[in-house]
């Protein structure tokens, strides 16, 4: 090591020497120059022999895995480390076993004890002595290792005698990497294996999709959810429910069809009335009749109006009306599940506080354009499937019917309820309420 030291500096100091002599040739001397300078730069270290230090290195790539099953083998060739930019490569290690015990370089081995294994790889650099540790956990084969991600929902929710096709393939997560599954049959409610595709959900409850993953070693196996329920009907004919401890409903006195409520913090009010937005009374637009705020004074800083996809709850659609702070201003914005909030909006004639006769808003909805407008048909506060949206335009809902539900947010500090109206939800039918 030495000698080759001495021999790059000689060169060196020889190619300068020459370049100084000969002024003419300013390429030689640009060569000489920086032939020079790079054996003066360059990170030129002189190793004792006698004197081993030990250096960690990194392990770049291997076969290696995170985790095993009782009885595999586990092979420790074609493992790549890297020091510095020295790439190097190993096939023997030094097993350190969950009780302790170590076997030294060894290429293979199997593994039957549960627990944390170690793998040291040494590889001698000149006289440096390069460590890189890797570690792996040998688990019993029926704990939980492989999870179906959550791309749509965990859970799929259809009524009774719908007609089902499962997905050919879903991801899933095995030991912290994403793989596909095959879809392999459903179990039904009672534990019959369905394989044909697609196939009726003729119980109520549970179904299982069973997806499979298979590597070289092993099968796995995972389960989605397929929940089959009744169709949603209001049996209790009572029309609007107050949900949560502490909230009231009555019957307004000026409204036959309405309803008064006293709404509380983290509490709403749910109309069990299906509501079907492809019977439109005024043309292409179904009216929403929004709460009447009763107090004079400011409450919270939002109300929503949520309506729910019968069949699919994951499916909804938000308008929010938020308090500007002023009498008769309020500002309506509607969007869908997933959707920019702040895309669309206008100005209402509405007050969220002061005199309640002046409180009150129509919200239309055009089920042809999926689109909302306040006050009037011409006071756009959202276009639900507008290209502003791009990948998450709006489709609407499943055979066009929801369910409505309503709810406030930003309370007032020391505020605990406040007084609404809402004169009707739909068609202005009397209803019963509790």
């Amino acid at each position: 090591m030495k000698n080759r030291l001495i021999f790059f500096v000689l060169f060196a100091v020889l190619l300068s020497g020459c370049s100084k002599g000969n002024n003419n040739a300013n390429s030689s001397s640009n060569a000489g120059t920086d032939e020079y300078s790079l054996v003066e730069d360059d990170d030129i270290i002189v190793i004792d022999k006698n004197d081993k230090e030990i250096i960690e290195s990194s392990i770049v790539s291997s076969n290696l895995q995170s985790h095993y099953f009782p009885n595999d083998n586990v092979l420790l060739d074609d493992v790549l480390l890297s020091y510095h930019d020295t790439m190097l490569r190993s096939d023997k290690g030094i097993v350190t076993f969950p009780n302790g015990e170590k076997q030294q370089e060894i290429g293979s081995f199997v593994v039957h004890e549960k627990g944390e294994y170690l793998i040291t790889f040494e590889i001698e650099l000149y006289a440096e002595i390069l460590n890189a540790n890797y570690i792996f956990n040998v688990i019993d084969f029926e704990e939980k290792y492989l999870e179906l991600e959550p791309v749509d929902k965990n859970s799929l929710s259809l009524y009774c005698l719908k007609e089902y096709t499962p997905k050919e393939v879903e991801k899933a997560i095995l030991f912290n990497r994403q793989v596909d599954c095959v879809y392999e049959h459903a179990l039904s409610p009672n534990g019959e294996i369905i394989s044909t595709k697609p196939f009726v959900l003729s119980e109520l409850g549970e179904y299982s999709l069973i997806y499979t993953y298979e590597d070289a070693n092993h099968t796995y196996k995972c389960t989605r959810k397929l929940i089959s329920k009744e169709k949603y009907t209001n049996k209790t004919g009572v029309f609007a429910s107050a949900i949560g401890e502490n909230s009231t409903i009555s019957i307004t006195p000026n409204t036959p069809g309405g309803i008064k409520a006293t709404l509380y913090k983290n509490e709403y009010i749910q109309f069990n009335e299906i509501i079907d937005l492809s019977k439109a009374r005024f043309s292409n637009y179904y009216v929403l009749m929004g709460p009447r705020f009763v107090d004079n004074t400011i409450c919270f800083k939002k109300m929503t109006i949520k309506m729910t996809d019968l069949e699919d709850s994951e499916n909804y659609v938000l308008i929010d009306l938020l308090n500007t702070g002023v009498i008769g201003r309020t500002f309506v914005r509607a969007y869908a599940r997933g959707q920019d909030e702040n895309i669309y909006g206008s100005l209402c004639i509405c007050s969220m506080f002061g005199n309640p006769n002046e409180c009150q808003v129509n919200i239309f909805y055009d089920n042809y354009k999926k689109s909302f407008t306040c006050g009037s048909v011409d006071n756009l506060c959202g276009d639900l499937d507008s290209s502003s949206y791009g990948d998450n335009r709006w489709n609407g809902f499943s055979n066009d019917e929801c369910l409505v539900s309503v709810y406030a947010d930003e309370w007032e500090p020391n505020v605990e309820c406040a007084q609404i109206e809402v004169d009707w939800v739909d068609d202005s039918r009397e209803y019963k309420v509790r």
